[in-house]
């Protein structure tokens, strides 16, 4: 167990965790190395909504292999084994980057949809989908692109999206976070980002786990030259169970548990 049970109690009531430190400072480079590469060649310079200004790529685990090697990356993806068990997928990879001096003024939203919205779990059972946030550069002043949320919002209704959802960016709490760390955070919980009026823009990587039988984000079916890169427990991650069987979603494999725990994690080319 990673997780103290301080930690796992402070899950339960609060719907998130902040992990300080979990990135080596080597692997932080290396990761803006590659984020920067999309800013290049992606980044959004002029809109007239402000949200679109910046970077907002998804599925990058296809463009570069040190985002795919994040699906399963041995300093966090421990974590999400413990908050979600083993019969898990990715649904999402974001990489995003919310630009200095912008005029975004943030808004406030849980993940899933309307449909998640509407569903309340026991905050004791497995979540139905998380989200894991890496901070490549600090926001460890308010008003710098921060992540916010309100503690222990996964336990209450999301309104209707309405006129208000900016508004509601007042009265939520600022993550401050430096660089290598992480944010884990369940679908329910009210969160979303702040207005970035730092000097510095915020870099960071968003990646999302669904238990299995949920569809992912921002793809259908992961390219098969994306796959045959992959180890096994990267292709489960991507929806690749070794199978065509219509229900293959919903009853995984017998060997499903050993992949996600990385016992077996052979080159499956």
């Amino acid at each position: 167990m990673l997780l103290t049970k301080k930690q796992k109690s402070f899950w339960d009531r609060n719907g998130y965790l902040h992990l300080a430190g979990i990135l080596p400072r080597e692997y932080i480079v290396e990761l803006l190395k590659s984020i920067d590469i999309l800013q290049k060649k992606y980044e959004v310079i002029d809109s007239d909504k402000p949200f679109q200004i910046g970077l907002d790529r998804k599925f990058i685990v296809a463009d570069d292999p040190i985002f795919k090697d994040l699906i399963d990356c041995k300093y966090s993806f421990p974590f999400i084994l413990e908050v979600m068990g083993s019969y898990i997928q990715l649904c999402m990879s974001h990489a995003l980057i919310r630009p200095a001096k912008n005029d975004f003024e943030g808004f406030v939203h849980t993940d899933g949809g309307q449909s998640m919205q509407s569903i309340s779990l026991n905050t004791r059972s497995k979540p139905l989908q998380i989200k894991i946030q890496y901070f490549l550069t600090d926001v460890d002043l308010k008003f710098s692109g921060n992540f916010i949320y309100k503690p222990g919002s996964h336990k209450i209704p999301f309104p209707v999206y309405d006129k208000d959802r900016h508004q509601k960016t007042r009265n939520m709490h600022q993550l401050l976070a430096k660089a290598g760390d992480i944010a884990i955070f369940t679908n329910a919980l009210w969160h979303g980002a702040t207005k970035n009026t730092s000097n510095k823009d915020r870099k960071s990587l968003i990646y999302g786990y669904n238990q299995m039988f949920l569809r992912p984000y921002d793809y259908h079916i992961a390219p098969e030259n994306l796959l045959k890169t992959c180890t096994k427990r990267q292709r489960h991650l991507l929806g690749d169970l070794g199978t065509l069987k219509p229900q293959a979603h919903y009853y995984a494999p017998q060997d499903q548990v050993t992949i996600m725990e990385g016992i077996d994690d052979v080159l499956d080319k």
